[in-house]
């Protein structure tokens, strides 16, 4: 027959396990979060790729072969719709840098960035899809977006 001194050995070898594996398995946690802030402080250190420098300068770069005599400024992106130009202006005086026929530009907007997809805003054309004083409308909403030509001489044909 057990003795009182067996329950207590069980129960004294039952906790030493518990506490063995309690100790283990808090140190596994303890070693899971330290991995986990380093993680974490590497996801927040990530630099997310920006639309304007690897879409719209390397565009501006390339249009530039078919304006030498020019330089470009890419301005924005503004508003809700980040629309965001490139304006070519004549290499030389700047007080006409901004003048009506120094100027030729393009605007974009950023449609579906999860594919890469911008489109060229033409302010040409309305599609009225904002009524007038509404944030929509006030952002430029209202102009009709083409889809960005593949080939450098169809992008050229939509500048203004």
């Amino acid at each position: 027959m057990k003795t009182i001194s067996d329950f207590q050995k069980t129960y004294l070898n039952m906790s030493k396990e518990y506490e063995d594996e309690r100790n283990r398995l808090r140190e596994k946690i303890s070693q899971i979060e330290g991995e986990l802030t380093e993680l974490n402080e590497h996801l927040n250190n990530l630099d997310c790729p920006s639309w304007v420098d690897e879409l719209v300068k390397p565009i501006a770069r390339m249009m530039l072969t078919k304006m030498p005599d020019r330089i470009f400024e890419i301005l924005g992106p503004f508003g809700l719709n980040c629309n965001t130009s490139i304006h070519f202006t004549k290499k030389g005086d700047e007080e006409k840098k901004f003048s009506e026929r120094n100027v030729k530009s393009i605007t974009f907007r950023p449609t579906d960035l999860e594919h890469g997809i911008i489109t060229v805003v033409d302010y040409s054309k309305e599609n009225n899809r904002f009524d007038k004083g509404t944030i929509g409308e006030m952002n430029k909403g209202n102009f009709v977006t083409l889809p960005l030509p593949d080939s450098l001489d169809g992008i050229m044909k939509l500048v203004k």
